[in-house]
């Protein structure tokens, strides 16, 4: 049962209002240099279909992506326990699992995976649950590094996503690429735009494995969700379907609800 057009935008204005209300996190934003290669990390960090969030200043209901981060990032709206996997192949440099809950653990990131590709860029995972890998280990495009957790600087469940050259400097995300039906589809110029920024709030990216990569999907066993106790179950987000709002929202919007009349109660926001 879908809910209806009325409801779903207001489920997407509770959702940015609930992220943007933690703030971005801190982190250089001078001008960086172009990598030096050809970009290494393309394969998207999930496997299923999923929102595109907040970017810097993509468009968004009351204009609230507006400078979110301050320099080139995305914020990725999933539940809790979603497996995340490499972007690229290259050398774990960071895996850092040493948080629970919110607040300025590890300066806001919570629990992070960094690694390093072989084109000299850096893509870092935020606010992640579980950690898989270990520093110095050799990962490929795909490879599972952990679960979308709520660590760190967040008000709801995403995963914040960026790539950096050198390691503090932030740079443009460039293409993902999805594997899609067994072809492969290119964002963010599927969605008609070649800058990240131009993207709405709520688009939704499908990813069906890694096969366009030239790497084996992992089997459905292998993508269970890892979720830890100090999860809390009504900061789960959800993805979308189509274009549309998924059923899952409906389900959700009375603990968003419940949430924003908290933040408001607190003077937070207004």
């Amino acid at each position: 049962m879908r809910i209806t057009q009325s409801r779903a935008i207001l489920s997407a204005v509770l959702l940015t209002l609930i992220v943007l209300v933690a703030g971005p996190i801190p982190f250089a934003n001078a001008q960086a240099p172009e990598p030096n290669a050809a970009e290494s990390s393309v394969a998207l960090p999930f496997i299923g279909e999923f929102e595109v969030w907040c970017t810097d200043r993509n468009p968004a209901p009351f204009n609230l992506c507006s400078r979110h981060h301050g320099s080139p990032a995305i914020d990725i709206g999933m539940e809790v326990g979603e497996p995340i996997y490499a972007t690229g192949s290259g050398v774990v440099i960071e895996a850092d699992a040493f948080c629970a809950g919110s607040g300025s653990c590890n300066n806001g990131a919570g629990n992070i995976v960094v690694i390093e590709h072989p084109d000299g860029t850096f893509s870092r995972y935020l606010h992640l649950d579980t950690v898989s890998v270990s520093v110095d280990q050799r990962v490929e495009v795909g490879h599972r590094l952990g679960t979308n957790g709520v660590t760190g600087h967040f008000s709801s469940a995403h995963l914040h996503y960026d790539e950096h050259f050198p390691i503090g400097q932030r740079v443009d995300l460039g293409v993902f690429v999805g594997c899609v039906d067994g072809g492969r589809v290119e964002y963010p110029t599927a969605f008609g735009f070649d800058d990240w920024n131009d993207v709405p709030f709520g688009s939704v990216m499908i990813n069906d494995g890694f096969d366009c990569h030239g790497v084996s999907t992992p089997t459905p066993g292998e993508l269970g969700r890892d979720v830890a106790p100090s999860i809390v179950a009504g900061l789960n987000s959800a993805s979308a379907s189509n274009g549309q709002l998924g059923e899952r929202h409906a389900s959700l919007l009375e603990a968003f609800g419940a949430h924003l009349r908290n933040l408001l109660s607190l003077g937070i926001i207004e």
